[in-house]
């Protein structure tokens, strides 16, 4: 059990952007989603796959939706709340293997220094990747594409 929550913590670290912490954690539970059952018992490989759940760990961070392998795959929504220094920013998209992949929605919370700003469009990896939208808290955007969260290519 105990290697089974570090992995999970991290992961979940690593899928909201953390670094240098070891949360723990603290809840978890299965909820309803709309095409799937909600997961059942502790997360494992075995008892959370296809199912849809959620997780608290005890540093702020906070993972609701889909999960597959004990992991964030589909659609899901991964927040920030104090005591997480980037307690305010959320991801809103899909999922696989942990990561931020396909469209999503990532909002900076106020203690960023992007406070404001946000994100719509392509992951691949956890990386901002292909076309999207990045509009600044003061109302100018860029739209293009990005490779590796780096604007690359064409855009304006």
């Amino acid at each position: 059990m105990r290697h089974l929550t570090t992995t999970l913590c991290l992961t979940i670290a690593l899928l909201l952007g953390s670094a240098g912490c070891a949360p723990s954690l603290i809840s978890y539970s299965g909820v309803s989603g709309e095409n799937l059952p909600p997961c059942l018992g502790k997360p494992t490989v075995r008892t959370w796959t296809n199912c849809h759940g959620s997780y608290y760990l005890n540093n702020g961070q906070k993972y609701v939706g889909e999960i597959s392998n004990a992991l964030p795959n589909g659609q899901g929504t991964g927040t920030f709340s104090a005591p997480h220094k980037s307690a305010g920013e959320k991801y809103v998209g899909e999922f696989r293997n942990g990561k931020k992949n396909e469209q999503g929605t990532f909002t900076y919370g106020p203690s960023s220094k992007w406070a404001g700003d946000k994100y719509v469009g392509e992951y691949r990896n956890g990386k901002k990747n292909g076309q999207g939208t990045y509009t600044h808290a003061d109302g100018s955007k860029y739209v293009g594409e990005y490779r590796n969260s780096e604007r690359h290519g064409q855009g304006t």
